[in-house]
């Protein structure tokens, strides 16, 4: 299988002699270590294809943009073609969705990726070896960053579980969005001697709250260092047990 890879699962603390890989044009492309077990992927050399074209892209003028179109349009022949997306000098560069969307096209086939998250590492050259190496690997993304190659992949994080917090307010996660109206925990640690520390036992809903939720009153016009926004009016109960209402600025 010539776009194929070879996985290994070999004991850990053993030494090998990887320099029997060149024989077969293998190269490690990954190592990892269990705790008792080195898992190593490899992946067969490629031969370079013959018609490859560099884009070099940035954040700051999208001249690329045309130049990606126009190398995507032609009919070009998809195996032996590969356009080349470069990004250097810039360590935040959208490379990284950029390709991933650029793939799923017409076309996508063709598109690699160099990102250069390494300000030592040389700039980027066809005939410079450390990137000829890399790319003849044939991989659609390729980042290095502190001397060594590598890749970035998006992971979902787990769904939050609600759980009992000491102080929590409530908040909209989409702006004008009521069905995303939460409770978030609060940042405030409260003192237990704090004389005028009130337990609230309700907040009512008024008209500015609305107002807010539903995103018909902008943050700018209400207090910007103030997480909580929404309520402003609470009942409760003092230390000692005295019932009291009050009135805030603010959540």
């Amino acid at each position: 299988m010539p776009k194929g890879f070879l996985l290994t699962l070999e004991e850990l603390g053993a030494i090998y002699d990887y320099s029997c890989l060149d024989k077969y044009r293998l190269k490690v492309i990954l190592e990892k270590r269990t705790n008792d077990k080195t898992i190593v992927l490899l992946r067969k050399i490629q031969d370079f294809k013959t018609n490859q074209q560099i884009v070099h892209v940035n954040n700051y003028e999208f001249s690329w943009i045309n130049k990606i179109k126009s190398f995507m349009n032609v009919e070009n022949d998809k195996i032996n073609t590969r356009i080349i997306i470069v990004a250097e000098g810039d360590f935040e560069c959208g490379l990284l969705g950029l390709v991933n969307c650029l793939r799923i096209e017409p076309g996508g086939e063709m598109i690699r990726s160099v990102f250069i998250q390494d300000g030592y590492a040389p700039a980027f050259s066809l005939q410079e070896s450390l990137y000829m190496r890399q790319l003849q690997l044939d991989l659609p993304i390729n980042v290095i960053r502190s001397g060594i190659w590598g890749s970035y992949r998006h992971f979902p994080l787990p769904i939050l579980e609600p759980k009992f917090v000491e102080s929590a307010y409530i908040s909209r996660m989409v702006r004008g969005d009521l069905s995303t109206l939460c409770w978030i925990q609060s940042r405030i640690f409260f003192n237990d001697n704090e004389e005028n520390l009130v337990r609230v036992v309700y907040a009512s809903i008024n008209f500015k709250d609305v107002m807010i939720a539903s995103g018909r009153l902008t943050i700018e016009s209400t207090d910007r260092n103030n997480n909580s926004l929404i309520g402003m009016e609470f009942a409760g109960f003092t230390k000692t047990g005295q019932r009291v209402m009050g009135l805030c600025s603010a959540g």
